[in-house]
């Protein structure tokens, strides 16, 4: 009987600011969802909310979904809400 494991990966189509590496959705002990580099150890940025896969129109850093409907940059200032269609 095999016992091997092999851990799941869900892909979000981002890319990691500081490294360049996938965004991947992991879940914690507590079972709280957050993002973090694929890269993990050598990167360890993580995120607790989920990452768009466009670029931050201002800086080219990582955009994420805010509470509501509104996209913020997690380098800049940058914040807009999205149009309802």
């Amino acid at each position: 009987e095999c016992k091997f494991t092999k851990s799941f990966q869900v892909q979000t189509g981002a890319r990691c600011p500081e490294c360049g590496g996938d965004m991947v959705k992991k879940v914690s002990k507590k079972k709280r969802v957050f993002y973090s580099c694929s890269n993990y150890p050598k990167c360890q940025f993580t995120v607790s909310t989920k990452p768009l896969p466009q670029p931050c129109p201002q800086c080219q850093g990582l955009l994420v979904a805010t509470r509501g409907k509104g996209v913020k940059c997690t380098r800049c200032e940058y914040k807009t809400k999205l149009e309802e269609q």
